[in-house]
C-alpha cells in the first residue's frame, strides 16, 4: 500500500523563500532510498510557497508519519509556517 506525506511550506519572506527553494532542489539530489519518490512543486500564485511530496510503501493501518518526513519539515520550519499530513489514496 502506498501513502503519501505533503509538507507545506510558507517562507515568512522572499529571501526565506529563494533559500528554501534551493534548498527543495537539493532534495533530489541528497535521497538516502527511505522513500520512494520526493516530489518538489512551487505555486506561482503563491511566490515562494512549497509542497513537498514523499511517496512511501505503509503497512496497512500505518497512521504515523514517516521520520523522514520528519527531518525534512522540521528542516524547513527554519524559513516559515509548515504543514505536514499524512494522506491515504481512496
Amino acid at each position: 500500500m502506498h501513502g503519501m506525506e505533503v509538507i507545506y511550506v510558507c517562507p515568512l519572506n522572499p529571501d526565506d523563500g529563494a533559500r528554501a527553494r534551493e534548498s527543495a532542489e537539493e532534495l533530489y539530489l541528497s535521497g538516502d532510498g527511505a522513500v520512494n519518490c520526493i516530489d518538489v512543486w512551487t505555486c506561482p500564485e503563491r511566490e515562494g510557497n512549497i509542497v513537498i511530496l514523499l511517496y512511501k510503501d505503509q503497512e496497512p493501518g500505518m497512521e504515523e508519519l514517516s521520520p523522514e518526513g520528519a527531518r525534512i519539515a522540521d528542516f524547513f520550519s527554519r524559513f516559515g509556517l509548515v504543514s505536514h499530513t499524512r494522506w491515504s489514496r481512496v
